[in-house]
């Protein structure tokens, strides 16, 4: 059966200084949560020295069968990464809003990244996270079958192999 599986994340991003630039201030993507939420988006969470910390909203991350190649490839990495998608809200001092997040590297550098309206995060997929992309690969992966015109076992006249 081919479905897709749509798992509710929680972005929190963080407003700091910014390092250079024309901005004082810029925003980051700071930790995703596992699950649903009932913050209402750009809710501020908390304060430091440094930054501000404000709940941008839920996005869905979407598993499709036919992105199971590259999220199994994004899972071979060194650090899997969840690419978080955002939108800059209009006036400066609101969060930006969730626009997608994606475990397919490819669709995450389909979006203009020079744009500056829209930004694109890479952070490092949770444990959870990876052990529930894992499971979705493991559901949905094509059986492997030799290739066409491969070299196929033989059978001797008894019925066994070669």
């Amino acid at each position: 059966m081919q479905s897709i599986l749509c798992i509710p994340l929680g972005i929190i991003v963080e407003r700091a200084a910014a390092n250079g630039g024309w901005q004082a201030r810029a925003w980051r993507v700071s930790s995703v949560l596992v699950g649903p939420s009932r913050l209402p988006p750009g809710s501020p969470l908390w304060r430091d020295n440094n930054a501000g910390y404000y709940f941008a909203g839920v996005g869905i991350l979407s598993l499709y069968p036919n992105g199971v190649g590259s999220y199994r490839a994004n899972l071979l990495q060194a650090i899997p990464r969840l690419y978080v998608v955002l939108t800059a809200q209009e006036g400066d001092a609101k969060p930006p809003a969730v626009h997608l997040l994606t475990a397919a590297p490819e669709e995450a550098q389909s979006y203009d990244v020079d744009s500056k309206l829209i930004s694109v995060s890479p952070l490092p997929m949770s444990k959870q996270l990876r052990d529930l992309v894992a499971a979705y690969i493991k559901e949905h992966a094509a059986p492997r079958t030799p290739a066409a015109g491969g070299p196929q076992p033989k059978l001797d006249q008894t019925g066994g192999g070669r």
